[in-house]
């Protein structure tokens, strides 16, 4: 099953990153894109998956699966994910359990820079200093957009 889903997630330039299974006969699998992901695009992957499913008679154990994005309150988990998201807000938890909040300014390679800023008080007054942070990706632990409801 994650074969099909994975083949034809490529085919439409997305990827899987995450999936579940459920005592039901559940496969839920998310999806995601370097760019904008549309329901159009979830609708033909699971249409197609489907089709191949029906035409290659699989095992006679009823099951249903699903695709869907991985909706804006789960963690990034591929480095793919995060270019169009450039220029938002992130909590990240590093592997060494050093939290802290940033902007996503770039990223380069497998290195991602986040601006991070700290409020300061001197002499009475309330300032914020600005660091830019750099993190490679495999040493973060968690990464989820801080959503802004204006």
């Amino acid at each position: 099953m994650t074969t099909l889903i994975a083949e034809e997630a490529e085919r439409l330039e997305t990827f899987i990153v995450g999936q579940t299974f459920d005592e039901s006969g559940c496969y839920s699998f998310f999806i995601d894109s370097a760019g904008q992901l549309n329901m159009k695009t979830i609708t033909e992957i699971t249409r197609n998956v489907s089709a191949r499913i029906d035409e290659a008679n699989f095992d006679d154990t009823p099951f249903t699966f699903e695709v869907s994005s991985p909706g804006a309150e789960k963690p990034l988990t591929d480095i793919r994910q995060f270019a169009k998201h450039c220029g938002r807000t992130f909590e990240i938890k590093l592997k060494d359990s050093l939290v802290f909040e940033g902007k996503l300014k770039t990223l380069n390679d497998d290195i991602l820079e986040f601006e991070k800023k700290e409020p300061k008080k001197t002499n009475q007054k309330k300032t914020e200093s600005t660091e830019i942070v750099s993190v490679p990706f495999d040493q973060i632990q968690s990464a989820i957009i801080k959503l802004v409801f204006k």
